[in-house]
């Protein structure tokens, strides 16, 4: 009974001490024979996630490589400066395609407006994008959408060589 409560009194504290930006963070405490063996701390968080991607690549690549290329160096700017314009990250490249991370909605709906409206310029680029928002759960060096049931798909994770 101490013991329990005495690890509901650190749990508090450490809860207290990591809450910060994200919605709601959950600590799990492992213990074996009444010893904290380790701790981690899992946040969830609610985001809109952005997925961008270039219609068409493929087959411009077969038919000109350079302009391809070009495009794709053009796409990779005005996402940057767009996603960081409107308070996002990128999480990730696909080749020709993003993953990009808001913590508003609006946010994320902002940036795919400006991006859009950039790439009608010439030289114009074709651009598919889609904006989600979601719980998604922030695990050391990867990210998981957080679905309804138990499965969590990877969004996003380091590589490991």
């Amino acid at each position: 009974m101490a013991l329990t409560h005495s690890l509901r009194l650190f749990e508090t504290k450490v809860l207290d001490k990591v809450n910060g930006s994200c919605s709601k963070r959950i600590a799990y405490l492992r213990l074996s024979f009444g010893i904290l063996r380790y701790f981690t701390v899992i946040m969830r968080q609610l985001v809109a996630i952005l997925f961008a991607d270039m219609t068409g690549y493929t087959a411009l690549m077969q038919e000109n490589e350079q302009l391809a290329r070009s495009k794709r160096q053009r796409l990779k700017e005005v996402l940057e400066a767009a996603v960081e314009n409107s308070n996002g990250k990128i999480l990730q490249y696909y080749g020709d395609g993003s993953l990009s991370i808001f913590s508003s909605a609006i946010d994320g709906v902002y940036a795919a407006i400006s991006i859009q409206q950039q790439l009608q310029q010439e030289p114009k680029v074709d651009l598919r994008i889609g904006i989600h928002t979601g719980d998604v759960i922030m695990e050391e060096e990867a990210i998981y959408g957080a679905g309804s049931g138990r499965r969590h798909m990877p969004l996003y994770s380091m590589p490991v060589n």
